[in-house]
């Protein structure tokens, strides 16, 4: 039968924890969360910036009493409120894949500001991470280096030259060396699935504990993305439901 002992002393801090497991294995905490984390790529992101621009998040602040569906202003702009699937929608036309639904990943807003419109579903806002990185960049959890570490891997991807629009005013360098932090560990952009492929998980880590990385990961996609051709771009649509075909 297994041991039951009670508690009586103060709750152990869940991130402390975590990063102290993590490098008993070898890895901290950001070389982990880098690892398993992805962002679109810059020049799909500079050939169309955002997907919806009338759209943004719901807000109790922003937009107080308002509900999903209904309208709003935003700085003179009308715009039409709801939850994350606008932001999960952009990201699957950005990538060219589909959300990969009950995998432990979600579609997380880099610098915040969803409620936003012209950061809800711009590319420079979103990446896709792990639960348990993902909440920690959250102003709930927040763990401050990883924020600010995504943070500027965002600056460095789509404002640090050829800028792929002028970032917002809460759009700022974060000043960190993201070289000195993560080694030989690659920011990585998601492309479509190989042939076959799916949306499906893997068991192997992307990247390696110890940081190397192929080179065919490190290297960044080139082609760009034509603008007005985005219904090609993904088959597929989300419902309040499931990700589905889009009929042909």
């Amino acid at each position: 039968m297994v041991q039951v002992q009670l508690h009586r002393g103060p709750l152990p801090d869940p991130i402390s924890v975590l990063e102290s497991y993590l490098k008993e294995g070898g890895i901290s905490l950001l070389h982990a969360s880098f690892a398993n984390s992805f962002f679109v790529d810059p020049d799909a992101v500079r050939a169309r910036t955002l997907y919806y621009p009338d759209r943004a998040r719901l807000s109790r602040q922003h937009y107080p009493d308002k509900r999903r569906g209904e309208h709003a202003d935003w700085n003179g702009l009308r715009v039409r409120l709801g939850d994350n699937a606008r932001a999960q929608i952009a990201w699957t036309k950005y990538t060219r894949r589909p959300i990969a639904r009950a995998s432990g990943y979600g579609v997380r807003h880099i610098w915040g500001n969803p409620w936003d419109p012209q950061a809800f579903t711009a590319g420079w806002n979103l990446t896709y991470m792990p639960y348990w990185a993902g909440m920690l960049t959250e102003e709930q959890h927040c763990h401050d280096l990883l924020q600010q570490a995504i943070r500027q891997a965002s600056w460095n991807l789509y404002f640090a030259a050829d800028p792929v629009c002028p970032p917002p005013d809460y759009v700022t360098n974060p000043g960190l060396d993201l070289k000195q932090i993560l080694g030989d560990t690659p920011l990585l952009v998601l492309g479509p699935s190989d042939a076959g492929a799916g949306c499906g998980l893997t068991s192997e880590p992307v990247v390696s504990m110890n940081g190397n990385a192929p080179d065919l990961i490190r290297a960044k996609r080139s082609r760009r993305i034509p603008k007005g051709t985005e219904t090609d771009l993904s088959r597929c649509i989300l419902t309040e439901y499931e990700l589905v075909e889009a009929p042909t």
